[in-house]
């Protein structure tokens, strides 16, 4: 298994295949999430920052 990052995170796995794309809508799907939100949180600390 290998990771890069070009330009996007991915992961190939030897075998390929399903496997290897549900690896990669995992780790989409548990990443993407997270960055908003601490976006969001962010977005809310610099709004209240100026109060």
């Amino acid at each position: 298994m290998t990771f890069r990052w070009s330009p996007l995170p991915w992961v190939t796995i030897a075998e390929g295949g399903s496997t290897e794309l549900a690896l990669n809508a995992v780790l989409y799907g548990l990443t993407l999430p997270t960055v908003g939100a601490c976006l969001w949180l962010a977005g809310i600390a610099w709004s209240e920052r100026g109060k």
